[in-house]
């Protein structure tokens, strides 16, 4: 979806249906990161937990 939204973004030709698009696109973020989030905690043993979250969060957000 963010794929497809940086795509439609690029290619519009209005102001306003880019910003719309982005808003939209903006919604999927939350949703990749809670999914991410929740691979760590099925996968990963407590004692790693921090150090897994804490490597993670930085590559995922940038």
């Amino acid at each position: 979806m963010s794929a497809a939204g940086t795509i439609a973004m690029g290619s519009a030709h209005n102001v306003l249906l880019a910003i719309l698009l982005q808003a939209l696109t903006g919604f999927f973020y939350p949703c990749v990161h809670i999914g991410i989030n929740t691979l760590i905690l099925q996968n990963t043993e407590t004692a790693y937990m921090g150090r897994v979250g804490g490597i993670m969060g930085p590559m995922v957000e940038s």
